[in-house]
């Protein structure tokens, strides 16, 4: 979920931010499951509309997908994948209210 965030600057699309954005809120604060958050994403895909801008920090988190991959697969990698999401989520939180609006526009409450 969280990988588009790295590379992400002025010239990302704002659909691709948009999109990576919402699964980490609905995942991270809603507990969405990747399945849910898919299906989101199918909504989301359905509907036009003018895209919010959001905010790129320069800090991205402070887990990054080598924190990741250097546990073994299983719960230590599932609890690092988490740990990942929340890092991510954490360094864009100040487009939360941007995200919830773009949801809302797409009638996810």
């Amino acid at each position: 979920m969280p990988g588009r965030h790295r590379t992400a600057d002025e010239r990302a699309k704002a659909t691709a931010i948009g999109f990576a954005l919402a699964g980490l809120y609905l995942h991270v604060e809603r507990g969405f499951t990747g399945r849910q958050v898919q299906h989101v994403h199918t909504l989301m895909a359905r509907r036009r509309r003018a895209w919010p801008s959001f905010v790129l920090p320069r800090d991205r988190g402070r887990v990054n997908v080598e924190h990741v991959m250097t546990r073994p697969p299983g719960p230590a990698r599932d609890r690092a994948i988490e740990a990942w999401c929340a890092s991510v989520w954490g360094a864009f939180g100040g487009n939360r209210d941007a995200v919830v609006g773009l949801l809302e526009s797409c009638g996810i409450g």
